[in-house]
Parts: C-alpha cells; structure tokens; sequence
C-alpha cells in the first residue's frame, strides 16, 4: 500500500491540473487523501513548473521573449485548468 504522503500529493495533482491522471490505475487514490490535499498544493505547483518553464525555454528559442511569456503562461493555464 502506498504512503499517505504519495497519496496526498497524487490528490493535489488531480484536482489542481488536468492531467488525467484518474484514468491511469495506480494512480487512483482513496477519497479520503482529498480531504488532506491543501498540505499539497505546493508539490503540484512543482509538478506543473517545468511544463511553463520548457515552453519557455523552447519558444524563446524562436520567438521574442514577450511572446515566449505569453505561451509559457497560456501551456500553465492549459495543464492546470
């Protein structure tokens, strides 16, 4: 069985993002770890980051940077809703 800690942080993702994380089996997690997901709102910030942060990246590669702020925002505002 997995830790509360694990279960804690798959909650937070699955109700702060998109990701449809609920389909995918061992991912599914008990209901009453939702009950504890405000300890994790930070740990599903960290997970959802490094999307804004490589669409930063690679479009700043292309683009200028005002634009490159504007995708990075918009793929953070896709994934978490």
């Amino acid at each position: 069985m997995r830790g509360e800690v694990i279960n804690g942080l798959l909650a937070a993702v699955q109700s702060l993002t998109r990701l449809p994380l609920w389909r995918i089996k061992w991912c599914q997690v008990p209901s009453e770890s939702f009950r504890s997901v405000v300890s994790y709102w930070p740990a599903a910030g960290w997970v959802t980051a490094p999307c804004m942060a490589l669409v930063l990246w690679a479009s700043g590669q292309f683009f200028p940077i005002a634009v490159s702020v504007s995708l990075a925002i918009a793929a953070r505002l896709i994934v978490t809703g």
